[in-house]
């Protein structure tokens, strides 16, 4: 089943925007005990198989082969943003919009120096993708950790710049119409 991006831009109303996005991200990691016991089915599967026959030894080597597959697929995570004029908020944290100085992607093992935190890690394992923003360029906000590929990333990067540009638009044109009039008032100033 191929999944979808769902990438929207909904207007919040006075001069805002929602960008909301489905991320593609891998199966948080389970604690440690959750490991202990996937080894105590396995080796608790194989004297129950010689003693219990057939049958009980199908459902083990099933449960043993689907447990390690099952904790290596995706899972959908929605996500979204909200740029408003004076700040920009994401997962309840808020940043002063004026101050957002570029959004970016790469790969996180290469923005981060991150190394994979897995404990069953496989070595060919695809590193995932990290969306961030930063603020006055001295503080990087992660937005989205997802598997999706470049060409996705990229629309959801571009998809948030044109958004907090648009948001600015509107902010400094009304700053604009402040201090100097809509544009084409033209008359006699009043004395």
């Amino acid at each position: 089943m191929a999944r979808k991006l769902n990438l929207k831009v909904e207007p919040t109303g006075n001069g805002g925007a929602k960008v909301s996005w489905t991320d593609v991200a891998k199966r948080p990691d389970l604690p440690i005990i959750a490991h202990i016991a996937f080894g105590i089915w396995a080796i608790g599967g194989v004297f129950a198989s010689i003693v219990g026959g057939g049958v009980v030894g199908v459902i083990w080597f099933v449960g043993t082969i689907g447990w390690p597959l099952f904790l290596r697929t995706n899972v959908d995570k929605p996500n979204s943003i909200t740029f408003e004029r004076e700040v920009t908020t994401h997962n309840g944290q808020t940043f002063p919009t004026s101050q957002i100085s570029r959004i970016e992607y790469g790969l996180e093992t290469q923005l981060t120096g991150a190394k994979t935190k897995t404990a069953f890690a496989m070595e060919n394992e695809n590193p995932q993708t990290l969306i961030r923003l930063w603020v006055d360029d001295s503080y990087a906000h992660n937005i989205s950790l997802n598997n999706w590929q470049n060409q996705i990333n990229h629309e959801i990067r571009d998809t948030l710049a044109k958004t907090l540009d648009a948001v600015r638009k509107v902010e400094a044109e009304e700053k604009h119409e402040e201090t100097h009039g809509k544009s084409g008032d033209f008359g006699v100033p009043d004395y």
